[in-house]
């Protein structure tokens, strides 16, 4: 069985601070009343309101550059290696050591601020992701790295969760430039506000949150009343507030430089094949330039 590895990353602006092990725990009651903390190995076939479900590991990161340290140095634990199929039934040894995260995630996702074709990597530190920002040399040798901690196949996801980075023709193209750059992979980035509201771990020592973000129906243009009256009126409703995915309500999916699905009711933006020229000569220069970045 390939790697199923996935990983979520909340960067230093994040609303949320992920536990180390990302599995969703769900709490069961004995007879005398204590709660036991439980584990949800996989996706549950029914949501919960207080997390999402299928991920395995999760990181805190600061900045671009953090994220990418931490990616490189981390090791899969013994518990992962066998759900998320990297061991394949081999017992760990001596000889048969932990095993790099590096190079073996099928799905990570990066929990920034967002905006309309802009995500907040580096959490105000430094330059967000932006069309214009994937142009610099630092920025881009960054995200080939981040492409390197990944599966290179097109089953792989990655996921800008954030508010409106895939919003409107600015942010198609940055969901454009990143999956040419991170190509053959997918990149998910969402049109509509992001919320990661109510998800802190019960029954646990480490003080940390579940991992997941619910797709709202939201531009963000809302008053403080109105947004606590929407938080209140939605929290509680998975229909409604769905958890993000690349099949949620307002999800848009690049790959190869051209965008492959669109959130429902937009439509194609001007996509054109001069800009997926374009994409390709930059991409062909950078290559050259930097043979050892891939």
């Amino acid at each position: 069985m390939a790697s199923q590895l996935s990983v979520w990353a909340a960067g230093g602006a994040s609303p949320t601070l992920v536990c180390g092990d990302a599995r969703l725990r769900d709490a069961d009651v004995d007879s005398s009343g204590r709660r036991t903390p439980r584990v949800f190995e996989t996706f549950t076939s029914k949501p919960v309101i207080w997390g999402q479900s299928g991920w395995h590991i999760g990181i805190n990161f600061g900045d671009f550059q953090s994220l990418m340290q931490k990616l490189r140095l981390i090791e899969t634990p013994e518990w992962a290696e066998q759900i998320s199929g990297l061991r394949q039934g081999a017992v760990r040894d001596s000889e048969n050591g932990p095993i790099p995260v590096f190079g073996r995630i099928r799905r990570l996702a990066i929990n920034c601020h967002g905006f309309p074709g802009s995500f907040a990597i580096n959490g105000g530190k430094g330059p967000d992701l932006t069309p214009t920002s994937t142009e610099s040399q630092p920025i881009r040798g960054l995200v080939f790295a981040l492409g390197q901690s990944t599966i290179a196949d097109d089953s792989t996801m990655i996921y800008l969760m954030g508010c409106m980075a895939g919003s409107g023709g600015i942010g198609s193209n940055l969901l454009r430039r990143l999956s040419m750059m991170l190509r053959p992979r997918k990149v998910v980035g969402f049109t509509r506000v992001g919320n990661s509201t109510g998800q802190r771990r019960v029954g646990s020592s480490e003080i940390c949150d579940e991992p997941g973000m619910r797709d709202t129906q939201g531009w963000g243009s809302a008053n403080a009343a109105e947004s606590d009256k929407n938080l209140k009126d939605n929290l509680g409703n998975l229909e409604k507030w769905p958890w993000a995915s690349e099949n949620s309500s307002s999800a848009k999916v690049a790959q190869n430089g051209m965008i492959v699905r669109w959130p429902p009711g937009e439509d194609d933006d001007g996509q054109d094949g001069s800009e997926q020229d374009k994409l390709e000569r930059a991409d062909e220069v950078f290559r050259k330039d930097h043979p050892f970045a891939y």
